[in-house]
């Protein structure tokens, strides 16, 4: 059984980390998961092309997913993951 996951980077609708962890965890909940979310954590991580190798809770999340151990992610805004 997989567990979902949760990826939290920056986003211009929240103002602190905790605010976008909460929005993002009310998703979550929303569609019920409790307490068994993995958050993978790229806070104030650039988006720039050239940086992506310091998203580490990216690549993380993706080794995860090719693992299959998320079947599910949740991100506040698609283009966080991008």
């Amino acid at each position: 059984m997989t567990r979902p996951a949760a990826y939290l980077r920056k986003s211009k609708d929240a103002v602190t980390k905790q605010d976008h962890l909460e929005a993002l965890m009310v998703s979550v909940r929303q569609h019920g998961h409790n307490g068994d979310t993995v958050v993978y954590d790229d806070w104030a991580r650039s988006g720039d092309i050239r940086k992506l190798g310091k998203r580490t809770g990216w690549r993380a999340l993706c080794e995860a997913i090719e693992q299959g151990e998320h079947d599910v992610v949740f991100m506040n805004d698609l283009d966080r993951g991008g």
